[in-house]
């Protein structure tokens, strides 16, 4: 089912974008840092059905989406939505170790990628450059992969981290944890070393996409 907003009205200068990706959390995340910044979100789903079902319903200029999902016919879902409407600018927001050449997913329709491992602060960047009609390939795909890292968390990192992506903040997950906030925030600058991430919104969709946390 898709949960989503009223359709943007005529006078609104805020860009319409929807927001797909089989994690909710990592939904949720984007489409916070989305519309900060300024976007109106209009849907956030978690499959290709919804999609697709979410994008002849309110007609978004921007798509933000995972590339792995395909719908129940095999369609991959960025090259389907692009094909129901030559104007939007799709954005695959996608992990750096598993999407395949650069090349090939800006063939398939799409305006422009960026890793899930990026500060969100970059995505929200390029979703305002694709509005403009500008195209980007994170650096991510551009430079040779490195090979992955094996990751490893604490307990209470990966509690830590599953407590963010829920949406609490560190005060919340001091109570919920019996610690002070100052320790909340360690656990938390230690996972994003670990994982690499420069933000704990990185931490946090790294780890989803890893499946360290869920």
């Amino acid at each position: 089912m898709v949960s989503a907003e009223s359709p943007r009205s005529l006078s609104s200068a805020r860009p319409t974008c929807l927001v797909v990706d089989p994690h909710p959390a990592l939904v949720d995340l984007v489409a916070a840092g989305l519309e900060e910044a300024g976007f109106d979100v209009v849907a956030r789903v978690t499959t290709a059905e919804d999609a697709l079902e979410a994008a002849a319903r309110f007609h978004p200029e921007v798509v933000v989406g995972d590339p792995d999902l395909s719908a129940s016919d095999g369609r991959p879902v960025l090259g389907a939505l692009h094909a129901t409407d030559l104007t939007m600018r799709i954005i695959a927001f996608a992990d750096a170790a598993e999407l395949g050449p650069a090349e090939t997913a800006m063939l398939a329709g799409v305006d422009a990628i960026v890793a899930k491992q990026s500060p969100l602060g970059e995505l929200v960047r390029v979703a305002w450059d694709a509005v403009a009609g500008e195209h980007h390939v994170g650096r991510a795909f551009r430079a040779p992969r490195a090979s992955r890292t094996d990751w490893r968390l604490t307990a209470s990192e990966s509690l830590t981290l599953r407590l963010l992506a829920d949406g609490l903040g560190y005060r919340e997950i001091a109570t919920r944890l019996g610690v002070t906030p100052d320790t909340v925030r360690v656990h938390t600058a230690k996972a994003r070393k670990r994982l690499g991430a420069a933000t704990r919104t990185e931490a946090v969709a790294t780890a989803l996409r890893a499946k360290l946390i869920d």
